[in-house]
């Protein structure tokens, strides 16, 4: 029995690194996920896009199965994305209710970032709100005080929400809500959350906009692992979510 149990654990030390990395490899090609939202609760489905995709046939998606996409405008005060007007383009013409977002820095002070972004991206009648993505990975190693990146980001934010005439949406993660974003600024705002793992959870349980429950999606046609959202909500919902044409403040001076 010693000797069995020896040669066992033998075996399990041999076999498991193998298991973890052919498991990080299936999960890193989309062959799993954590979590599979019901079509039937979370009809409206979109999905997330930059360059690091790279070049994307829209053409291909299945008619039906995706409803909107967010593409990445800018990043900071200065970084444009190269592919966004290819993405932005090819999605509208398969039928795609777009968005952008800009990927806030911590280095950077809020009006630069909201003129870098409204330089690149066009009003259009029917777009999704802008979205203002807050989250430390990628980001620089400076970490503002809350007070401090509130009050840029509230800058940031009641620009875009002049040019577009829409408030802006915040997408983030727990570890950033959690250091920055006061529940109180969470309950104004519409909020985007990321969880790959679970279902929204916590103070965001009831209170999301958008989930992204994947980052590593497949879908038909595109190569390229993408993020994969839902929105919580009815089409008439949906459709109350875009930017409307006759806003009195939308500019484009």
């Amino acid at each position: 029995m010693v000797l069995t149990r020896h040669r066992l654990l033998i075996w399990a030390a041999i076999l498991l690194p193998s298991l973890i990395v052919a498991i990080g490899f299936a999960y890193q090609a989309g062959l799993f996920r954590f979590n599979y939202p019901v079509s039937a609760a979370y009809p409206i489905r979109g999905l997330d896009v930059s360059h690091h995709q790279g070049p994307l046939v829209w053409s291909r998606l299945p008619k039906g199965t995706i409803s909107f996409a967010y593409i990445k405008a800018s990043e900071g005060a200065d970084w444009v994305d190269p592919e966004f007007h290819m993405n932005w383009d090819g999605a509208r013409a398969a039928g795609l209710v777009v968005g952008a977002y800009h990927f806030f820095s911590l280095c950077k002070g809020g009006l630069e970032q909201a003129q870098n972004f409204i330089g690149l991206v066009p009003f259009e009648p029917g777009m999704l709100p802008p979205v203002v993505d807050l989250e430390f990975g990628g980001n620089c190693a400076a970490r503002p005080a809350p007070a401090a990146l509130i009050a840029q980001l509230q800058q940031f934010m009641d620009l875009l929400a002049v040019t577009y005439g829409t408030r802006p949406m915040l997408y983030t993660t727990y570890e950033f809500a959690e250091r920055y974003l006061p529940s109180a600024l969470l309950r104004e705002e519409r909020v985007w959350i990321r969880d790959i793992m679970h279902r929204p959870q916590g103070f965001f349980a009831g209170r999301w906009t958008l989930w992204q429950y994947a980052n590593n999606g497949r879908i038909d046609g595109i190569g390229a692992r993408i993020d994969l959202s839902v929105f919580r909500g009815s089409a008439a919902e949906f459709r109350r979510l875009t930017v409307q044409p006759s806003s009195q403040f939308a500019s484009r001076d």
